[in-house]
């Protein structure tokens, strides 16, 4: 059976997804079930309400006076990720964050469940007794061409990189 995934990274203005914190840029990369990325879209989000810790994301708040909302972009994100499996980088916080969003917005016309693949989780499994697991540690250790930076499509960028360099079967 053949499958298709999204590779997908969020920055958000804070850790509390069920509070008031939202997502302030979104990034998808997806790809066919060889690995090899067929799309890529990413978008700032307007939070509509300030941007959190720029010092981490680096999104400051006038980026985002113009972006769309969430409510505006949910259709394309959809579009990107319905049926796919979907590849990110501590999965619990991204996929939470997500589902928060699409019910704030009141728009998924699919059910809440998504397929997930976390590479926070899996890099445990295959690098046992490395001391971190963050992905910009992962990307120095690996020696990966891209560095994630806290920009949504860099970060999606480095989260395929060693999936699909080292050839891991899904």
């Amino acid at each position: 059976m053949k499958n298709e995934y999204a590779f997908i990274d969020l920055e958000t203005t804070g850790f509390g997804h069920k509070m008031s914190d939202r997502i302030v840029e979104i990034a998808v990369i997806t790809t066919d079930d060889s690995l090899q990325p067929q799309t890529s879209w990413s978008s700032l989000v307007n939070p509509l309400r300030d941007p959190g810790p720029t010092g981490v994301h680096g999104i400051r708040g006038e980026w985002l006076e113009n972006a769309p909302t969430f409510e505006q972009v949910a259709g394309d994100i959809q579009a990107q990720i319905e049926g796919k499996t979907l590849i990110v980088h501590n999965a619990s916080f991204d996929v939470n964050f997500l589902k928060s969003e699409f019910r704030r917005a009141g728009v998924y016309e699919g059910e809440l469940n998504f397929d997930a693949l976390c590479t926070l989780r899996l890099s445990r499994l295959v690098l046992p007794g490395m001391a971190r697991y963050k992905l910009s540690w992962l990307a120095h250790e690996l020696q990966l061409p891209t560095s994630p930076n806290h920009s949504a499509m860099a970060d999606t960028q480095v989260t395929l990189e060693p999936v699909s360099y080292t050839h891991l079967t899904l």
